[in-house]
């Protein structure tokens, strides 16, 4: 399954790799690939995986805003 989330306030390529490796930690997450350009997030995720819980994660990590 596949999920897309809209992350915004990145400026650099560090928070990309910042929040692609926050969200590959989250259970239930196979993959996630986000383009810097456009903050479109995607997900590829197992059946049962919290969007929530993602949101939450990258939101602690720095001053980023997801939008579901």
């Amino acid at each position: 399954m596949k999920t897309t989330l809209t992350v915004k306030g990145m400026h650099c390529p560090s928070c990309k790799m910042l929040i692609e490796d926050v969200c590959s930690e989250v259970a239930g997450v196979q993959s996630c690939t986000l383009e810097m350009k456009s903050g479109k997030l995607v997900i590829e995720h197992e059946a049962g995986f919290d969007v929530k819980k993602v949101k939450r994660e990258i939101e602690k990590a720095g001053d980023y805003t997801v939008i579901v």
